[in-house]
């Protein structure tokens, strides 16, 4: 936020809207300037103007805040305090006017996009933002901020949702947050009670959608009747440029009638008229099917989110994105790869017999749609619902929701569902009395889950409505931590599993392949771990990512499929366990091969969700805790015997002070805790480097400084510098069996780095090498951890003791490691030899000299200062891991051709000495 204004500024404000009853602010007063607006005296600071509203105010609250740094405060009467008072007749619209004041009209700032309806919101919002994200990642831009009862990002944070549309100060937080990220669109949702009390008064949005409207919120304490909640809805109409209305909606008419004269009208729906036409919708095993015509996107479009009803969802987000003037092929694979968490998400035991739906819907017109949808997609089967209300409002859904249960299942489950301050007896009972098919009240969540899936005989489908994803359980007033239902879901499955194997495959069935690879990730490493596979075995992998990097684009060497937020570790553990359950019934084993330290970290914390499906194995949470922890990892090296850097370890609060008590001289090495980490990668600040060299005390303060502005609160590494350049480094990559024992070890001499801020530390080009005293160390060190699986072991040579020094273990092969091919080692061999056939040698020593490169030789030959190295490079014709002959379309080529210019700009910005 750049520009501050004084006290007077903000009576002036609420003057001019003509809200402003009294000002009791003193002349000198009013110069201070206002450094904080707030009603939460938990936020306050020096200089902050209180605003006194909500139901629950008391004020003693307002008492604490002049004592916390409050100058002023705002208020529709006068309290007994002796302070400056800004009296108002409207404290609600007072919100805004301050608010805009405050945050410099930052909704101004960005394209945004409001969605507004009784259902579909949160699904058409992330349609909207996956197609946005394809579109804005093709022009290197920010990913858009997002909005929603699901969860809200803004670009420097992540969050679980607890409300549809946040409070007016909190919205204009994320919007300010949003555009300091460098974001340059913001999509959200806009709920009835946000449009009614003027929560959004203050937006003018770049384009707003109308999906439909039924009968909800109606209650005492939101809308007294279905008028009141339906002009609530059409205030959206109000604050924006174009307005989408769905036409296949009831009172669509009204809609019109009201949008048609006060923004640029867009409709969507089935009919020929609408300006997005929905002619013909199929189903096929890998997603829905529809034709659309329009001014701009014509032909046949996909969603794989399931649910006809979705239908309608995509074609808002395409009426909204043809606003946005997003180009076509955007908008289909924006389509195609959406996912919204906890809708509409599908689980399945292995013997076919219950399948869970884990979903969002919470009123009536969500749960007709999914009874609906359900019965046509899941005929013959039993049909149980789980599900409950929350409490203190939308009173009508508890009579809606009890009518469709019975009318349409076989059972049901009453529960809890955000009680709150009500007692879940009055909930229940209210719902009971209108459920006519066999049902149980019982307030436990997690137990009416367990007995869904384990109880009973038949085929069943068992819908887990209104909480999908979320983590935690409204009681009382505060929210408290709550398995999810996917977790749940997850974990009665597993027991299921265990009792109800799957039945084994007729003899007419086809016999089932050896094995898949599974690769997670899609960069150089991903590439060359497909290529290997290729190589040795003629298979084709599966490759799972959030998208798909340029390394794995236009390849043919394998199958990609892309996950949305594959990386969450919310979503991480029930999309790979519903990959692995529908491979393993083609493959006899599969293999699962990490290509990044998260999805290492995913799968180590993970590993027992895939029990008996994963054929081969990896290191256990805590070693790989110790690893990803500096100063843990030491203390091992210290254990065995093991050379490392001297090391301090800085917390966050001891970022600055740390510089002055080092036990070392600069220049030093800086690097985060972990730099592969999301929370890392996710955070932004300007000089933002995996890895930091400082030759001076004001280097490292500067880029603290600029540390400290962002969101990472992570722990920071500081080591002295081992002298020497790239071709002081050394690699080793290895391979351990299930027994721990190591079977294979090939050593690397990286001859260059890279060095742009993304990507420096890693290596650009290594030249294999053989040092049997280096391997026997290692050997030792390794089995004596039980190890198993890959390594990826950094080190460095000191050559002022003539030893080598210790950096880190990765535990995966690492973007560079088809060194290890280029010396003739096929590592993919080796763990299938192993997990697959059972096949073990003895342990494999690479003496092989021979150079792996990443990067054009033009480079090598320009950056490669130690001219005996330099003359050594000469001698080998470098192999690359991406140029794989019979895997260059043109398409593939020139996209590599221009990944590898772009390095020449690279090492010329950013390269430097560091001898």
């Amino acid at each position: 936020m750049n520009t501050v204004h004084t006290l007077r500024e903000y009576v002036d404000a609420l003057r001019d809207a003509g809200i402003l009853v009294e000002s009791t602010v003193s002349d000198e007063l009013a110069a201070r300037e206002i450094h904080c607006l707030t009603y939460d005296t938990r936020a306050l600071s020096e200089d902050a103007l209180f605003i006194c509203k909500g139901a629950h105010f008391k004020e003693e609250y307002l008492c604490d805040a002049l004592s916390r740094g409050a100058i002023a405060y705002v208020a529709e009467k006068k309290h007994n305090v002796d302070a400056p008072c800004l009296l108002v007749n409207d404290i609600r619209y007072s919100l805004v006017v301050l608010g805009q004041l405050f945050y410099n009209h930052v909704t101004d700032k960005l394209t945004s996009v409001g969605i507004t309806g009784t259902k579909g919101k949160s699904t058409t919002a992330y349609y909207v933002r996956y197609i946005l994200n394809d579109w804005l990642r093709a022009q290197s831009m920010p990913e858009c901020a997002i909005l929603s009862s699901i969860d809200n990002y803004d670009g420097k944070s992540t969050e679980e949702s607890h409300i549809t549309t946040p409070e007016v100060l909190e919205l204009y937080q994320h919007f300010e947050n949003a555009y300091e990220s460098g974001i340059s669109h913001l999509v959200m949702e806009a709920s009835s009670q946000a449009l009614k009390y003027g929560r959004v008064r203050g937006i003018t949005y770049d384009v707003a959608a109308f999906l439909n409207i039924g009968s909800d919120h109606i209650s005492p304490i939101e809308h007294p009747d279905f008028e009141d909640y339906f002009n609530s809805k059409l205030k959206i109409f109000d604050s924006c440029r174009f307005g989408c209305v769905n036409t296949d909606a009831k009172y669509s008419d009204r809609v019109i009638e009201y949008a048609k004269d006060r923004c640029n009208l867009i409709t969507f729906g089935s009919h020929e008229s609408d300006t997005v036409s929905c002619q013909h919708v199929e189903k096929r095993s890998d997603g829905l099917y529809f034709t659309v015509s329009s001014l701009k996107y014509n032909g046949e479009f996909s969603i794989t989110m399931p649910g006809l009803f979705n239908i309608s969802n995509a074609l808002a987000a395409m009426a909204i994105c043809m606003v946005l003037d997003v180009p076509e092929e955007y908008v289909r694979s924006g389509l195609r790869k959406a996912r919204a968490a906890g809708r509409m998400q599908i689980y399945e035991s292995r013997d076919k017999n219950v399948t869970v739906i884990v979903d969002y819907a919470h009123n009536r017109m969500s749960f007709d749609a999914l009874y609906r949808s359900t019965k046509i997609e899941y005929p013959g089967r039993q049909m149980i619902s789980v599900f409950g209300c929350p409490g203190s409002h939308a009173l009508q859904r508890r009579k809606d929701l009890g009518e469709l249960s019975g009318q349409n299942c076989d059972f049901v489950f009453i529960t809890e569902e955000d009680s709150g301050e009500e007692p879940f007896a009055q909930i229940a009972a209210d719902i009971e009395k209108h459920v006519a098919c066999p049902h149980l009240v019982l307030e436990d969540r997690a137990e009416c889950i367990r007995r869904a899936i384990l109880d009973g005989k038949d085929a069943r489908v068992i819908l887990l409505t209104g909480k999908g994803e979320e983590t935690t359980m409204k009681r009382g007033s505060v929210f408290v931590p709550y398995p999810s239902d996917v977790e749940l879901t997850l974990k009665y499955l597993a027991e299921y599993d265990k009792v109800h194997p799957a039945a084994p495959a007729s003899s007419a069935k086809k016999a089932k392949k050896d094995f898949l690879p599974i690769i997670l990730g899609s960069d150089e490493n991903a590439y060359g771990t497909a290529r290997l596979f290729q190589e040795a075995y003629h298979v084709t992998p599966l490759l799972l990512c959030t998208q798909q990097l340029v390394p794995t684009r236009s390849s043919h060497l394998f199958l990609c499929r892309i996950i949305p937020d594959f990386e969450r570790e919310e979503v991480f553990p029930g999309a790979l366990l519903g990959v692995l359950k529908q491979c393993a019934q083609d493959y006899e084993k599969l293999l699962v091969i990490p290509c990044s330290d998260y999805y290492t970290g995913l799968l180590c914390r993970h590993y027992d969700h895939f029990e008996g499906l994963i054929a081969n194995r990896f290191i256990s949470d805590e070693l790989l805790e110790t690893f990803d922890t500096k100063d843990k990892f030491y203390a091992l090296c210290e254990q065995y015997g093991m050379d490392y850097p001297k090391t301090v370890v800085a917390s966050p609060e001891e970022r600055e002070s740390v510089v002055d008590r080092l036990p070392f001289d600069f220049p030093i090495v800086v690097k985060p805790e972990n730099s592969n980490a999301l929370d890392y990668l996710r955070c932004h600040f300007e000089g933002q480097k995996k890895v930091f060299f400082f030759d001076a005390r004001e280097q490292y303060l500067t880029m603290v400084h600029s540390m400290n502005q962002s969101d990472y609160r992570g722990k920071l590494i500081l080591q002295e510098f081992i002298p020497g350049g790239d071709d002081a480094m050394r690699v080793l990559n290895s391979y351990s069996d299930l027994d721990g024992h190591v079977r294979a070890m090939c050593l690397g001499q990286p001859v260059l780095e890279y060095y742009d801020p993304k990507s420096v530390g890693n290596y650009a080009a290594i030249i294999s090498r053989g040092d049997q005293s280096l391997y026997d160390k290692m050997q030792e060190f390794l089995e004596k951890l039980g190890y198993v699986g890959f390594s990826n072991i950094d080190m460095k040579y000191d050559s002022r003791t003539g030893r080598y020094v210790l950096f880190e273990i990765n535990p995966r092969l690492g973007r560079s490691s088809y060194f290890c091919r280029a010396a003739g080692l096929n590592m993919m061999k080796l763990l299938t030899n192993d997990v697959v056939y059972g096949k073990r040698e003895d342990c494999v020593y690479n003496h092989t000299v021979a150079l792996w490169q990443n990067v054009p030789t033009g480079i090598l030959r320009r950056y490669v200062k130690d001219q005996e190295l330099s003359d050594e490079l000469k001698q080998f014709k470098g192999t690359h891991t991406l140029f794989c002959k019979g895997d260059l379309p043109l398409s593939r080529l020139y996209r590599l051709l221009r990944y590898y210019a772009a390095q020449y700009h690279n090492f010329r910005d950013y390269y430097f000495d560091k001898k």
